[in-house]
């Protein structure tokens, strides 16, 4: 199986347990428990098929019938349907899921049908379909479906089940169709059918396939769930991938909705009672409601938020599962330490701000990744939270950056994952403690992280719902679309590359894990949605300010071969140029970084070519032999950030450049370092992310400029844009700018595509 093709296990397995709901550095315990199978009705159709999975199954989806199946993995309106991209086993289930719709597979469209996967140094596919009554003769579909999974390099087999099954099985009167891309993975199948053990031996499982709802069911084996986290992590995040596996025993989620826009599952996680299993804790505590999406950032990465409805309840309970993980002497002993050093012990001051809610998030501060600390406090008592500070009533209080005297404090009592890198500071806003680093908390001082708040968001998403967070144990957040480096960070790199395709065309996909309980039996939901289009509040402050010059290689033709050439520097400033083959053509020495690009100019008017560059200041102009090119180079002034970009407006290759210097102005020159006598400049007041785009409109040309706030539309010439609007008229950083009778067709801060005209 093509690793591109385990999509809808990194996204959907991955996702749920390494980035948003599985607090990965204290959910540890211990897995113990005896088989439990006899709750589980083996004669049953609905489970029967349980008895052909290998009990090494890492997860396995099951479904009412093959067409639901392979619409939920292979459909055009599949949130994974892109799988049929890949190669192999993707291909293949997209492929069905065609032959169904066009009503070329009759006879077994209905059957019921399994997919496992299982580790083996990769990530193998076992399929399981019913093929009818044993005894009886195959259909032509079940020929046709070996035949198609051929096509793919897929192994098939049929097994009549008769004198394999356990009698009085299901199993024992039926024939199956198996397809994988492991030979071994089907003999691994036929071997556990003759000798009785299967999937259905593990710990949890009858009660885990009892969850019947949904248009079909995801199990996720906990206990064998560590060995393809530790496939798809880099190394320095391995050391987790056996959390999964003390948790509970397994995780069981039905399919509520399935579209390419977004992904809906419900359901719960199975465990033992014991002190050692963490979900426990939840178990012995009542529920509550999170607030934290009302002072999380729109920009927030990940967040995770235990609400508290009675906190020394919860710290009553966590203390056992503690106790059974590190020993009672050595939990306290942590918080002892605390204790000495500010003379008041964790949990006497948890108790007197009787906490509410804890939590953790992180989002981007510049180019850094930062993390907080966030505490609802239920007592506002200003002597606690106010510590060495002269504050005496919190209504007069001006939220400030102040030391924060308790670090280290939440970690003790909840675990390791409510601490921030660096807790050296805090601030009290909207009835929040908020520590971490002095940029960190500076954020909310600032009122930037408070600006647009990720309850806000969603709600501008038409998600209000995934901010819908009572009657919780625990809330996750993870949004797909302003963590790319975090993916690199954590996943390897084809997983990673994986996950940004899947959402490269996506404004906002934010994916949310909530934990409750109903029954005594904790529930669990989980969203991943990929949104287009989102209504949000036009930013005052500047945020994203960081930007970013790129480094090659640049396209350039060459006039000597008529072939498109790669032209970049090396890291010791020598610049190159490649053939189309990748076959280097010459190396020039070099001593200064180049500014972010390079084009091609026929200076001489003659048709031959040359690569025109900037460095410093300057503009440079060498030849497709590696030679430099007199009266070059140009200076024009003032130190480039990118540039150029070259324009010829007449025709007549008198060429125009355009260039974005360091002092945030672009400007235009012609290749001799003067500026056109009409030239007014463009000057914003926030930052701009990059050169211009060309917009020609009713034969005239302007600029369309993104910055840090918004997307401007100058004139030619530059000077006042002509697109300045307030508040959520203002046109989105990232919209499309396409000309239009009568102007540009633009998206706005509103969510609404409009119209505008470009009057001078």
């Amino acid at each position: 199986m093509n690793k591109k093709t385990v999509i809808f296990l990194t996204i959907a397995i991955i996702v749920l347990l390494a980035g948003v709901g599985v607090a990965i550095m204290f959910l540890y315990s211990d897995t113990s428990g005896s088989r439990d199978s006899s709750g589980l009705e083996l004669s049953d159709s609905r489970n029967g098929l349980f008895q052909a999975v290998p009990s090494d199954a890492v997860a396995l989806m099951r479904f009412d019938d093959l067409k639901s199946l392979s619409f939920v993995l292979g459909g055009a309106d599949s949130p994974v349907g892109f799988m049929s991209s890949s190669d192999g086993f993707g291909k293949f289930i997209s492929g069905v899921y065609g032959k169904i719709e066009a009503k070329e597979i009759h006879s077994i469209r209905s059957s019921r049908a399994l997919l496992s996967f299982h580790y083996g140094g990769s990530l193998m596919p076992l399929l399981i379909i019913d093929a009818g009554r044993s005894g009886a003769t195959l259909s032509e579909d079940v020929y046709m479906l070996r035949d198609f999974a051929g096509e793919y390099g897929l192994y098939t087999s049929s097994l009549d089940c008769s004198k394999l099954a356990e009698k009085g099985t299901y199993l024992e009167k039926r024939q199956l169709l198996l397809i994988s891309s492991s030979e071994s993975l089907l003999k691994s199948s036929e071997r556990h059918i003759s000798q009785s053990i299967s999937v259905v031996d593990h710990d949890g499982f009858a009660s885990a396939a009892s969850v019947s709802y949904g248009i079909g069911q995801l199990y996720i084996s906990n206990a064998n769930i560590g060995k393809l986290m530790s496939e798809v992590l880099n190394s320095g995040y391995r050391k987790y991938a056996d959390f999964s596996r003390r948790i509970s025993d397994w995780i069981v989620l039905s399919f509520d909705q399935t579209s390419f826009s977004g992904l809906s599952m419900s359901g719960t996680m199975i465990s033992g009672h014991g002190n050692e299993k963490f979900l426990n804790v939840f178990r012995n505590t009542s529920v509550a409601t999170s607030k934290v999406a009302d002072v999380l950032p729109s920009y927030t990465v990940s967040a995770f938020s235990v609400p508290l409805a009675d906190v020394n309840a919860y710290l009553e309970a966590y203390l056992k599962f503690a106790d059974t993980k590190m020993g009672e002497a050595k939990y306290k002993a942590a918080q002892k330490a605390l204790q000495n050093n500010v003379k008041i012990a964790p949990a006497q001051w948890a108790e007197i701000l009787d906490l509410k809610e804890i939590a953790q998030a992180s989002f981007y501060v510049g180019d850094r990744l930062e993390n907080v600390l966030l505490l609802r406090p239920g007592n506002i008592d200003v002597n606690t939270i106010f510590r060495g500070l002269d504050v005496t009533s919190v209504k007069q209080y001006v939220p400030a950056v102040h030391d924060f005297v308790y670090s280290g404090f939440a970690s003790s009592l909840f675990g390791s994952l409510f601490s921030a890198d660096d807790e050296s500071k805090f601030t009290y806003m909207k009835g929040w403690i908020i520590a971490g680093s002095e940029s960190a908390v500076n954020e909310y001082v600032s009122g930037v992280a408070l600006e647009n708040t990720l309850a806000s968001y969603l709600s501008g998403a038409d998600l209000s719902g995934r901010a819908d967070t009572r009657n919780l144990h625990f809330f996750g957040y993870m949004s797909m679309t302003e963590n790319s480096a975090v993916l690199e960070q954590v996943f390897r790199k084809e997983y990673a590359s994986a996950l940004k395709s899947f959402f490269a065309d996506a404004v906002f996909a934010p994916a949310v894990m909530k934990i409750g309980s109903s029954k005594g039996d904790n529930t669990v939901g989980f969203t991943l949605d990929r949104v287009s289009e989102i209504k949000s509040n036009a930013p005052v402050y500047e945020r994203d300010t960081v930007v970013v010059v790129p480094t090659g290689p640049f396209k350039v033709k060459n006039s000597g071969t008529g072939k498109i050439n790669s032209f970049y520097q090396r890291s010791n400033m020598y610049l190159c140029l490649e053939d189309e083959n990748g076959k280097g053509l010459w190396g020039a020495p070099f001593s200064t970084p180049i500014c972010g690009n390079a084009v091609t100019v026929d200076y001489f008017a003659n048709g031959k070519l040359q690569i025109l560059f900037a460095s410093g200041s300057k503009l440079y102009l060498i030849d497709r032999l590696g030679r430099f090119v007199s009266p070059f180079p140009v200076d024009l002034g003032k130190e480039i950030l990118i540039g150029p970009d070259v324009y010829d407006f007449s025709g007549a290759r008198k060429y125009n450049v355009m260039v974005l210097h360091k002092d945030n102005t672009i400007d235009m020159y012609n290749l001799q370092g003067r500026k056109p006598a009409d030239w007014k400049g463009i000057r914003p007041s926030e930052t701009i992310k990059g050169l211009p785009e060309e917009i020609k409109v009713g034969g005239k040309t302007y600029w369309a400029v993104r910055t840090s706030l918004q997307t401007l539309i100058y004139p030619f010439y530059g000077g006042d844009p002509l697109t300045s609007f307030e508040g959520n008229r203002k046109i989105r950083p990232d919209s499309a700018v396409t000309p239009v009778k009568g102007g540009v067709e633009v998206t706005r801060y509103d969510g609404k595509k409009v119209t505008v005209e470009l009057k001078p």
